[in-house]
């Protein structure tokens, strides 16, 4: 994970010499290309920083993999004429312009998610500098131009949603409240309700929060200490990392996502001051929570078809 964050970020891990001084820090000075069947998990800026490719696993062309492996001693000559073509050209500004198009491009349908302007930019970078390769491959590559730009705007396009997606659920909230549903929906933890026959906690699974209101109104008053304690050890038991994350942070997580709602059943906006939590009995222990629709949590066909009276 720091590999991945300082290579985006064109930093590097510092270090200290004996009498305390520090070393000078080397960043990776290229590109870093990786190649495996998964990706660090719980690292959604990690992945805000990648461009992950999906391989298929397909037929294997060997006779192309053998001209590949013939020919391989020529490839650093064509990059080294490349470049020299990128400066002879005169292609940096064109370059540079092209990523500011792709950006603000890529920028639009993502605005508001997280990490949308880093997303956003490593990948206008990616389509900038094929269009870069293509032009200077037009001489052998008739199709080139309309290559580059079905890449761009169909290939490309797709990696950004696709990551935008991905580093969403890398997020430490997504997978806490993934984690937490699949927990009620096996029982592993419960939500107390006035219809309890069994208030004092008897009843099965730890219980986690209590549900207030009734049909479409009811909410969940969550005590995220409690359910973040039950999804850890449930993460543990999985052979999954723990979640790295604490309950401020998470709560934050939760506020950003407009999950959260206000004593009176309002969201809360993003961003403005005020507590976020409020402290209430829960079998018959006070304990602080956080308050959410039910159906973030039960999902809206079992929220509905679920019968909660009004407390």
């Amino acid at each position: 994970m720091r590999l991945l964050q300082n290579a985006g970020d064109g930093t590097a891990r510092g270090r200290l010499r004996h009498d305390l001084t520090a070393r000078a820090t080397r960043p990776v000075r290229g590109l870093l290309v990786a190649t495996g069947e998964d990706f660090p998990p719980q690292n959604a800026s990690g992945r805000a920083r990648s461009i992950v490719v999906e391989v298929p696993n397909r037929p294997k062309d060997l006779e192309l993999g053998r001209r590949c492996v013939a020919t391989s001693p020529q490839y650093r000559g064509l990059l080294a004429d490349f470049l020299a073509w990128v400066i002879r050209e005169g292609r940096g500004e064109a370059f540079a312009a092209r990523v500011e198009h792709w950006q603000a491009h890529y920028y639009g349908p993502i605005a508001g998610s997280q990490n949308d302007a880093r997303i956003a930019g490593n990948h206008a970078l990616f389509a900038a500098a094929f269009e870069q390769m293509a032009d200077y491959l037009a001489d052998v590559w008739p199709e080139s131009s309309a290559a580059a730009e079905k890449f761009a705007t169909a290939d490309v396009a797709g990696m950004v949603m696709a990551s935008v997606g991905a580093a969403a659920d890398d997020q430490g909230g997504a997978i806490f409240l993934d984690e937490l549903r699949a927990l009620l929906h096996w029982g592993r933890v419960r939500l107390e309700s006035p219809a309890d026959e069994r208030p004092d906690g008897r009843g099965r699974g730890a219980t986690v929060g209590r549900i207030a209101g009734s049909g479409a109104g009811a909410v969940v008053e969550l005590s995220v200490a409690m359910a973040l304690q039950a999804v850890q050890r449930s993460l543990r038991q999985q052979g999954k990392p723990p979640l790295q994350v604490a309950e401020r942070t998470l709560i934050a997580q939760l506020e950003a996502d407009g999950l959260l709602l206000d004593r009176d059943g309002c969201p809360v906006a993003p961003g403005r001051g005020g507590k976020r939590s409020r402290q209430v009995r829960i079998e018959r222990r006070r304990v602080r929570v956080i308050c959410m629709p039910l159906d973030v949590l039960l999902g809206p066909d079992d929220a509905t078809d679920r019968e909660v009276p009004t407390p």
